[in-house]
């Protein structure tokens, strides 16, 4: 297996996938409605401008392509995503697509209640019974949103409330899931027909706030508030992800914890 296609190429974790297997050696077709937002220059990336919203589109991106790794963006017409998703998958078939793998989110498929989950749940139930080799990957919280929920004031570090800061829950960087994602091409047997649900590192808030601090070497504090249709306070406490981290240890080499990522994404110590 060595040609893929990337579909949400041009996002945090998207990025970070194209860039993970073009450095593994597979050569990867980025698919975007504007190749202006692709950011990397490899010999191994071509791009494919095209519309998630065309069958056509589709079919031509996946042409002549061994793997699909699909990450679909957010839409408010939640109909809208779950047809999109539908035709992804049916392209693929039609262009015998070796493997394809399935980005969704942690816990999908276990009482979520967003529609955006809901749909997320039918693509994947889509894709289960599509006769498709595949293997879905479920990322717990993104480590990358620190970026832009946390706030600097003076020498202050101030991190808003989305959970119960006593309640532990599941977190991973786009590095890592980059690096789940090649793990599964590089060994499209091992992975077929599994369902992922990945992380990192797993604290508290409390905890988070400490590892704040300690890597900034300065005063953290909960402070605030955040809210969105994607974090469901009340799903994150009372369910929550669940990980494997035994499972996690043998997927993720070297898995980067919030500590870890922080020094790494934050190499001048300025956030």
């Amino acid at each position: 297996m060595n040609k893929i296609l990337v579909i949400g190429s041009t996002g945090k974790q998207g990025s970070a996938v194209v860039k993970q297997l073009v450095e593994e050696g597979f050569h990867v077709r980025a698919f975007t409605r504007d190749r202006k937002k692709i950011k990397i220059d490899h010999a191994a990336l071509e791009i494919y401008e095209g519309q998630l919203s065309s069958y056509n589109d589709l079919l031509q991106a996946m042409a002549k392509q061994d793997g699909v790794y699909s990450l679909q963006p957010i839409l408010e017409d939640v109909e809208e995503e779950v047809r999109q998703g539908k035709m992804i998958i049916q392209a693929a078939k039609e262009q015998a697509v070796q493997h394809f793998v399935c980005s969704t989110a942690g816990g999908v498929n276990r009482n979520r209640a967003s529609p955006h989950f809901a749909a997320l749940a039918e693509i994947e139930n889509v894709l289960k019974s599509s006769g498709l080799n595949h293997t879905i990957i479920q990322p717990s919280f993104f480590m990358d949103n620190f970026k832009r929920i946390v706030d600097v004031t003076g020498n202050t570090i101030k991190i808003p409330e989305f959970i119960n800061p006593d309640v532990k829950f599941s977190m991973i960087s786009s590095i890592d899931i980059a690096g789940v994602v090649a793990e599964v091409f590089n060994n499209p047997i091992q992975y077929n027909e599994q369902v992922l649900e990945i992380a990192a590192d797993e604290l508290t808030l409390k905890e988070v706030v400490e590892t704040f601090s300690s890597v900034f070497d300065r005063a953290a504090v909960i402070e605030g508030s955040f809210n969105s249709a994607t974090a469901e306070r009340a799903w994150l406490e009372e369910k929550g992800y669940i990980i494997d981290f035994n499972q996690m240890d043998l997927l993720i080499q070297n898995r980067l914890t919030l500590e870890k990522w922080l020094t790494a994404e934050f190499e001048d110590n300025c956030l």
